[in-house]
């Protein structure tokens, strides 16, 4: 029984391009342990994820 099962696997890669897509300017905050604060957008987060990718 196939119910509610996804057409595709659910992925980080995934998650990351509609966050992009839908979300393009919305910040990501996060912390170091050293205490900086570190501040991106989506939209950037989606270009890192897409060079790191490209390399391999």
């Amino acid at each position: 029984m196939r119910g509610r099962m996804r057409e595709a696997p659910l992925l980080v890669s995934s998650l990351i391009e509609h966050a992009g897509d839908v979300y393009p300017d919305q910040e990501i905050v996060t912390r170091t342990v050293e205490g900086p604060i570190h501040r991106y957008t989506w939209s950037d987060a989606r270009a890192r994820a897409r060079r790191l990718g490209s390399r391999w």
